[in-house]
């Protein structure tokens, strides 16, 4: 059985997500924000949304497009910089920026350091509903952020890397169990 999710990108930077997307049995629809139209995302035409944003220098600027996110109900991923506090309240929790970073993901079977930062959004004061997946770890250990969000239908990650493309399938085939009616988005 397949599913449609729309992958609403900033830049073409998105085969991996699509690759991955696709070796989860899900259909992908991309569309650029400069090509998006009202009432694109209406409720039951697809099973979620992920906004990714590649280029923070860009980011969202397609009015039309966040109004009709934020009036969705489906499951909704973001990706990247770009995160509104609409977003972060969904997610359950409140956003932080942290600028100048250097910082290592780890999970529990790896620890990778990361390019520097200029700036990332993190998420601080998550719901007791939500589950994480990584920790993002300054150098000195002393201060951590999830890395992975899931807060029933919505989910953050502040950036995608390839090596973390593997492990999104852990995260998700648990964000369709999130869901009321522990619905699935496909069958794996």
């Amino acid at each position: 059985m397949m599913h449609r999710i729309q992958v609403h990108v900033v830049t073409k930077k998105i085969d991996i997500l699509q690759r991955t997307l696709t070796a989860l049995n899900l259909r992908v629809k991309t569309v650029a924000q400069t090509d998006y139209q009202a009432g694109m995302i209406k409720q039951g035409h697809y099973t979620g949304v992920i906004t990714m944003v590649n280029w923070s220098a860009v980011g969202i600027t397609n009015k039309t497009f966040i109004r009709d996110r934020d009036a969705y109900r489906g499951i909704k991923l973001h990706i990247g910089d770009g995160l509104t506090a609409k977003e972060a309240s969904e997610l359950g929790a409140t956003k932080m920026v942290l600028y100048q970073q250097q910082m290592a993901l780890k999970t529990a079977k790896t620890s990778k350091s990361l390019p520097f930062k200029q700036a990332i959004t993190v998420l601080t004061h998550q719901s007791s509903d939500a589950v994480m997946y990584g920790r993002l770890v300054t150098p000195d250990g002393n201060v951590d952020y999830a890395y992975g969000t899931v807060n029933h239908h919505d989910a953050y990650l502040p950036f995608f890397l390839i090596r973390a493309a593997l492990d999104w399938q852990r995260v998700s085939s648990y964000w369709p169990t999130c869901l009321p009616n522990k619905q699935r988005i496909a069958r794996y």
